[in-house]
This record gives structure tokens, sequence and C-alpha cells, in this order.
């Protein structure tokens, strides 16, 4: 789920879904009809909610600004990722796990991103970095600016 702030006067949601559309239309034309999927939107106190489903992580880091990675924790070390941190235990507040444990864990799939967003993974989510928040089992909020891991099964 993607959310911008459009405060100003002049935005009209109209508008704003039909320019969405168009330039979603546009992506699929060229990468297939399913690449990018347009959901639900809602506008309240001037702030615009879509969510926009992609087919792969490549349609996603292709239209995009931001960049996320899917695949295992060797493949991301491999990728240049840096294991050095604490993700969060789902169902075990106030647990963590580190590097050392990460290390291990080599074959568990990983969800890597930056930046403000909402991430709804296929399985239940084990483990989350610091910093963000869980919505349900599937689904986790990154409310900062940056670098994020999602462990699930």
């Amino acid at each position: 789920t993607l959310m911008e702030d459009f405060t100003e006067s002049y935005y009209n949601e109209t508008e704003l879904m039909e320019m969405v559309n168009s330039e979603v239309s546009q992506y699929n034309a060229g990468r297939g009809a399913d690449a990018i999927g347009v959901g639900e939107h809602h506008l309240e106190n001037g702030l615009l909610t879509l969510e926009l489903e992609f087919a792969d992580v490549q349609s996603f880091n292709d239209y995009m600004p931001e960049v996320v990675f899917c695949g295992t924790l060797q493949e991301a070390y491999n990728a240049g990722y840096d294991l050095n941190r604490a993700l969060n235990v789902v169902g075990n507040e106030g647990a963590t796990i580190g590097k050392n444990e990460l290390q291990n864990m080599g074959e568990s799939r990983v969800f890597i991103l930056s930046g403000v967003m909402d991430v709804q993974c296929p399985d239940k989510i084990k483990y989350y970095s610091q910093g963000m928040v869980m919505l349900d089992a599937y689904t986790v909020s990154a409310t900062g600016n940056g670098c994020y891991f999602i462990i699930y099964l």
C-alpha cells in the first residue's frame, strides 16, 4: 500500500486516479496485462491511500523509485545486504534475533525494502526489523525511511 499526502486544493481525486490508471496501463502494455494491478483507494483528510499489486519484484523495481529484494537470506548476503541487525521475533514481545542467528538461516525467505510502505507477505511473518509495525500475521508497515528485513515462512 502506498500513501501520498495530497493536501493542496488543486489536486482532484478523479484526476489523480485517471493519471495512475493511465500510467499503469502504459506499463502493463509493455510488460504484460497483470504486471501491476490498481486496487482500492480512498481520500481522507487530504491523504490519498492507494493500493497497487505487483505480479513480481521486478515489476515493482521497474515501476517504483524504491528497490526491494526478495529471495533467501544467503542470496541477500551474496547481493551485499548487511546481516548485522536486530529483528523482532513474532509472538515473543521484546525478543530479537541478530547477526549470528541470521547467518545460520541462509535458506529462510526474506523480503528487504527501504522506504515507507506496507508489505503483505505470501506466508506468515516470523521476524521483522525494528522500526516496523506488525499489522497482522502477514503484513507489516515500515513507518520511516531505512532498510527493513522481513523473514517469512
